[in-house]
């Protein structure tokens, strides 16, 4: 029972001592508050602006490695370039990429996408 003793002593004190002092306890939280959201704001900017930094360095490597897709419809025989879909005219496919369109029902341009874009698939 004698650990408890202390441990009560400190909790009645705590609680005279915060029931004396309250009016200065809250003009302290109130003065401390618009301290508090300013701060809390700032954070907040900083991060956004983070945020916007990163977005866009995204944006730009994508921009970077995208790569541009042709193809050909089997059934409409137009041809298309994928970088969001459009429908292109035959003379703006590269003339390689246009023949074997031509002659092969599922053509393999993956080396000259390598080439062009001077990356490595598989």
């Amino acid at each position: 029972m004698l650990p408890f003793i202390p441990a009560l002593i400190a909790i009645l004190t705590a609680g005279y001592l915060v029931y004396k002092y309250w009016d200065q306890i809250v003009e302290w939280a109130s003065d401390l508050v618009p301290e508090l959201k300013e701060f809390i704001a700032e954070k907040m900017r900083k991060f956004a602006s983070v945020i916007a930094f990163f977005a866009e360095k995204i944006r730009s490597v994508w921009a970077a490695i995208k790569c541009k897709v042709f193809y050909r419809d089997p059934e409409t025989k137009k041809f298309y370039e994928q970088e969001g879909i459009k429908e292109i005219e035959e003379s703006q496919v590269p003339a390689d990429i246009r023949a074997k369109l031509m002659r092969e029902q599922e053509p393999n341009i993956t080396r000259e996408m390598e080439l062009q874009t001077g990356t490595s698939v598989g």
